[in-house]
């Protein structure tokens, strides 16, 4: 079996992508289906395996999707300290003792200028908008009358 690790942009959590269906109508904590021998015992081995990982220190959270594993971290560990473990479990129960890197690992696109400025999506015209806003509540309550405060709330039609 090849994977592939993808690091996330939230970096507590990481998708391990596999060549090899995972999940087949499988919820973890149901019983294997019963029809087909080799249904059972793949997910006997996904079981073993999610709760193997679970049981890694430092895993809040593992899932299996048809070919993936996404496994989240508590903040305080690494992943130096987790994926190893995780590719020994995944070797043991479903790569049968044989489990390939396919490609270098995956990590989240980063500004090329390293400032990470497109990251941040917009926030500083939010926070212009925001100032502006509070500025408009400020200014209600120094009018006397509704007429009055009609005609600068108009000024505000531009962010809609």
């Amino acid at each position: 079996m090849r994977y592939q690790i993808e690091f996330c942009p939230n970096p507590e959590y990481v998708n391990i992508g596999v060549d090899k269906r995972l999940v087949d109508c499988f919820v973890r904590g149901s019983k294997p289906p019963v029809d087909n021998l080799e249904k059972q015992n793949a997910c006997k081995g996904l079981a073993n395996l999610l709760e193997v990982i679970d049981g890694i220190p430092g895993v809040t959270k593992v899932s299996a999707q048809r070919y993936e594993l996404t496994i989240r971290k508590s903040p305080m560990f690494e992943w130096d300290q987790i994926i190893p473990l995780a590719l020994e479990a995944m070797k043991t129960f479903l790569a049968d003792g044989d489990l390939q890197e396919k490609a270098p690992p995956i990590y989240p696109e980063r500004d090329p200028d390293g400032d990470d400025e497109e990251l941040d999506f917009g926030l500083d015209e939010f926070e212009d908008y925001d100032d502006e806003f509070e500025d408009y509540f400020e200014d209600y309550n120094d009018f006397d009358d509704y007429d009055e405060a009609e005609g600068y709330y108009e000024e505000f039609d531009d962010y809609d």
